[in-house]
C-alpha cells in the first residue's frame, strides 16, 4: 500500500456517503414541500366551500380516512347533499387548479362551488 492509500480511500468513500446523504436530504426537503402545498390547497379547498352550509342542506366534511385502522389514504373533502355526494381531492399542480370562491378551476373546467 502506498503512503496515505488507506486514508485516502477512507475520505473517498466518506465524501460518497455525504454526497448520497445530501441528495436523500434535498429528496425529502421537495417531498416535504409538496406535502406543505398540498396542505394549503387544501385549506383554500376548504375555504371556498365553506359557504355550503346544513342551513342549504349541504354538509362538508374534511380529510376523512378512507379506511380507518388499516389506511392512512383519505378523502380530501366531501360534499353530500340533495343533488348528490362529491368527493373532491387536491393535487399539488399549480398550473391546473386554482381556488377563487365560489369557483374552482381544473385546467380548463370552472365549477361552480
Amino acid at each position: 500500500m502506498n503512503e496515505g492509500e488507506s486514508a485516502s480511500s477512507q475520505a473517498h468513500s466518506l465524501r460518497e456517503q455525504a454526497a448520497a446523504a445530501q441528495a436523500e436530504a434535498a429528496r425529502l426537503n421537495d417531498e416535504a414541500a409538496a406535502w406543505e402545498a398540498g396542505a394549503e390547497g387544501e385549506r383554500r379547498v376548504a375555504a371556498a366551500l365553506s359557504v355550503l352550509t346544513p342551513a342549504s342542506n349541504v354538509i362538508v366534511m374534511h380529510d376523512r380516512l378512507l379506511r380507518p385502522g388499516r389506511s392512512q389514504a383519505n378523502l380530501d373533502h366531501i360534499v353530500v347533499s340533495p343533488a348528490g355526494a362529491y368527493l373532491i381531492g387536491f393535487y399539488v399542480n399549480p398550473k391546473a387548479i386554482h381556488v377563487n370562491p365560489p369557483h374552482a378551476v381544473i385546467g380548463k373546467a370552472t365549477a361552480q362551488l
